[in-house]
């Protein structure tokens, strides 16, 4: 039994993509210190993301697509600075789009919150330079695209 749970402790990919999976997040989860990458999409998984996400400071990849999600989007989320891939649509999360912090995610490639149930307008805080993809649609947003928008030197697609 100690052998599994170093070897969970060690533990830098957890793919279970398209698995059936139930119930929440386990705050577990957030206590594995070489995650990098973890793709948990198109499952039943439901509730809110656990604060302690916040302590997956190696996560590049987190793809939670697809689940039953929901809560709002947490500022915790982006203490994740090597984040580089937040995928988080056809979920449930509500409130407003990108909590001011996000602007904290240098390493930031692509953001995919479409398909929530996300209100208000799109916020003006800056975004990652290293941006090439943000996906807003099926939200329930309204107002203009912000224009700081057109400075961000790698979007490709909005």
């Amino acid at each position: 039994m100690v052998l599994i749970l170093c070897f969970i402790y060690r533990q830098e990919f957890l793919l279970l993509s398209e698995n059936h999976i139930s119930g929440s997040l386990p705050e577990e989860l957030g206590y594995l210190p070489n995650l990098a990458n973890f793709q948990l999409d198109l499952n039943d998984i439901s509730g809110p993301i656990p604060k302690s996400f916040a302590n997956l400071t190696k996560v590049a990849h987190s793809l939670l697509d697809n689940n039953k999600l929901s809560s709002h989007l947490l500022p915790e989320t982006t203490r994740m600075p090597s984040l580089m891939i937040f995928q988080i649509d056809n979920d449930y999360f509500e409130g407003s789009v990108v909590p001011a912090s996000y602007n904290n995610m240098s390493k930031l490639v692509k953001l995919d919150l479409s398909r929530n149930q996300l209100t208000g307008n799109i916020p003006t805080n800056k975004l990652s330079d290293n941006i090439t993809t943000i996906v807003l649609s099926g939200n329930m947003l309204n107002g203009f695209i912000p224009l700081n928008f057109s400075a961000l030197p790698n979007l490709q697609r909005l």
